[in-house]
């Protein structure tokens, strides 16, 4: 599985939802088989879709996304950019 399918199931689960969810509700609405998410995708999900994480004092987390970004669509963090100036020369 992709990351940018892993980061649109997540996100579809969470809009879905309208509430937090913990890992366990999100990894079993999504049908994803990880047992754990994979910490590096977490950290960039928190970047592209606005994920966050929010420990409660049971020690559960609770998974949702920033109000702002709900009708958002989630956007490529692998984009590069135009170059500016091409390579110079030795003598100009």
């Amino acid at each position: 599985m992709s990351y940018e399918d892993f980061r649109d199931k997540i996100a579809a689960v969470l809009r879905k939802a309208g509430r937090s969810l913990t890992w366990t509700e999100v990894r079993t609405q999504a049908t994803l088989p990880q047992t754990f998410p994979n910490n590096q995708w977490v950290h960039r999900m928190e970047r592209d879709i606005g994920l966050t994480r929010r420990r409660e004092k049971d020690g559960i987390i609770h998974w949702e996304l920033k109000e702002s970004l709900f009708d958002a669509t989630p956007k490529a963090s692998n984009q590069i950019g135009a170059r500016t100036r091409g390579k110079q020369g030795a003598v100009e």
